[in-house]
């Protein structure tokens, strides 16, 4: 059940970086991470690039992002900072 949700929420917020311009290389990778049930390493990929590139997100991106870090309990200092590319 849980594997099902978060891979859901992953290739949700894979689209989402995809609209907000995240290369297709850095999608491609994500993809095959996230294949291979690498739901951790799938999204601390995408959420180094989109900061790295300095990619604006939306509210609805930051919430998802959010929700994925909690359940993959992942320490939020470790993505709170992708909050500065928020798009208000």
């Amino acid at each position: 059940m849980f594997k099902k949700k978060i891979e859901k929420r992953i290739d949700l917020l894979i689209e989402l970086a995809s609209e907000h311009g995240l290369n297709e290389k850095d999608i491609l990778a994500v993809i095959e991470f996230s294949k291979h049930g690498e739901y951790g390493v799938a999204f601390l990929w995408i959420i180094d690039q989109l900061y790295e590139y300095d990619i604006e997100i939306s509210s609805k991106t930051w919430e998802l992002v959010d929700t994925i870090g909690s359940e993959l309990k992942i320490n939020k200092q470790r993505y709170s900072f992708l909050r500065e590319l928020l798009d208000e």
